[in-house]
């Protein structure tokens, strides 16, 4: 359904950094979708090229929003626990943590009840190309949506595997009554490699086949297509479509 673009001013613009594509969603206080378009990236050319490109081309997406999110697909971030360093030394555990990179802005960010902090890389000349059109916006990781909403939502299970499974990469969060197991994000060369990432995973963190859950997040027909190979191995796996509540969770932040 195609909307008034006079009324952009009153809803939330959604863009979606991925490596297969940008995506753009105009979404309501519910966070359902009003209108969607997309950008087809050169994997020639850099992530910054590319969206300099679509900025340019898709002129809509300097209207006036009343909010911004951007979500950017980047295994540069780390989960620690709050309340034991101050925000300057969080980011320091990125930087030290992971291989440098120029031109990177680091942030710590506080979740629920500052039990933890995610500490995240963003792109410089990435952000400053949004910001050149949307002052307002907010960069976040892709997975601080998934973790905020994990975090927040009643522990039912004993404990939960959540994978949020997309092209060329998985993010992991692994949860038992609302404490943090793991926050972790691979790269995958063929879509074979799926079962065998989940399954160790699964292992590693010991989990429980009579009462533990895996959860499945991302793209629909991915998720469809692995289910059968894990479940010889996994006995309580779930197909879920939270993404509209993660999204919600996230703007109630900003």
């Amino acid at each position: 359904m195609l909307i008034d673009f006079q009324q952009f001013k009153q809803h939330i613009l959604s863009i979606h950094l991925r490596v297969d594509g940008f995506y753009f969603e105009v979404l309501n206080d519910q966070a359902e979708v009003l209108y969607h378009d997309m950008w087809e990236t050169d994997e020639t050319t850099s992530p910054v090229a590319n969206l300099k490109k679509a900025l340019e081309e898709k002129e809509w997406l300097a209207k006036e929003f009343r909010q911004v999110l951007v979500r950017v697909d980047t295994p540069r971030y780390i989960a620690a626990p709050g309340g034991i360093l101050n925000e300057s030394q969080y980011e320091d555990c990125l930087t030290f943590s992971l291989p440098s990179v120029s031109n990177e802005k680091v942030i710590a960010y506080a979740l629920p009840n500052r039990k933890y902090m995610l500490a995240y890389g963003i792109d410089q000349s990435l952000e400053k190309q949004i910001k050149a059109i949307q002052p307002k916006a907010v960069i976040v990781p892709t997975v601080l949506p998934l973790l905020l909403w994990g975090l927040r939502k009643k522990g039912e299970k004993d404990a939960e595997l959540h994978v949020w499974v997309s092209e060329h990469c998985l993010v992991f969060m692994g949860l038992r009554q609302q404490e943090l197991l793991l926050l972790n994000q691979v790269e995958y060369a063929q879509q074979s490699d799926i079962p065998y990432f989940i399954t160790s995973t699964w292992t590693a963190l010991k989990m429980d086949q009579q009462t533990d859950h895996l959860l499945l997040h991302g793209e629909a027909g991915l998720v469809k297509k692995i289910m059968p190979q894990l479940s010889p191995y996994i006995r309580l796996i779930e197909s879920m479509e939270a993404e509209r509540d993660m999204l919600q969770e996230m703007l109630a932040t900003l």
